[in-house]
């Protein structure tokens, strides 16, 4: 067992070697930090919900049901991985909210990161509607601002449960249609809202990589790519 829901509030994590909350938070997936309290406690990790999510809306979003173990085994052939996924061994996919994770892609794209950062704590994802061209140019979008007004009124008028049957290609397409949204930024949104672990984001770090097409057309190509990512920006080092 990974993990167990025990009440309305709280996750208790029995496989450490399956969750690293900062490996996680710095794996270049998440900005929006979900509703919860991540502690450790003896041999096991604790999840407290916070505010109106409860513990099993925080089991889907940790991906909490998938044995990561089992997708690394599965990687293990690859020797290239071997070291990064040793480094990066409690990284998991997390499935975020199709929205604020559409509108937190958009605005990372090309970005500063600590532009990107402030600009993200400023932002009601919860209340998107209310925001002007104006007011996201003040937020330092800059740029993006018309795209991210446009963008937030074309995601109102999509559904993600019709969204989750299209295939991969007619995923990224229709994605691709809602304004600021690139090739990388659609990728990105596939992986981390629709949980397509077979998609891998380029950026520049993956590029650097140059992972050969047996990795980039795995089943779990997603989840190497965070790996990878992973090891490459913290630890400055090339794969071997």
């Amino acid at each position: 067992m990974i993990a167990k829901i025990t009440d309305d509030k709280t996750i208790v994590v029995y496989d450490k070697s399956q969750f690293d909350w900062y490996a996680i938070r710095n794996s270049g997936q998440i900005f929006v930090d979900p509703p919860c309290v991540v502690t450790e406690e003896s041999n096991k990790i604790v999840i407290k919900a916070t505010g109106k999510k409860d513990s099993r809306w925080l089991f889907d979003f940790f991906d909490l049901g998938t044995d990561y173990n089992a997708i690394k085994k599965d990687l293990a052939g690859f020797g290239l991985l071997c070291d990064a996924m040793k480094f990066g061994f409690g990284i998991r996919i997390l499935k975020q909210p199709f929205v604020s994770c559409a509108i937190s892609f958009i605005i990372s794209a090309n970005n500063n990161i600590k532009r990107f950062a402030k600009t993200i704590e400023q932002i009601d994802f919860d209340d998107l509607e209310k925001y002007t061209v104006e007011d996201f140019a003040r937020m330092g979008c800059g740029y993006r601002a018309p795209y991210l007004y446009n963008a937030v009124r074309q995601l109102k008028s999509m559904s993600f449960e019709e969204l989750k049957t299209f295939d991969n290609a007619r995923l990224r397409k229709t994605l691709m249609s809602i304004s600021g949204v690139g090739p990388k930024v659609a990728d990105c949104i596939m992986l981390f809202a629709f949980h397509r672990l077979d998609v891998a984001p380029v950026d520049t770090w993956i590029a650097r990589a140059n992972l050969p097409q047996t990795i980039m057309g795995h089943r779990y190509a997603g989840v190497a790519q965070q790996y990878v990512f992973y090891y490459l920006q913290h630890l400055k080092k090339s794969l071997k």
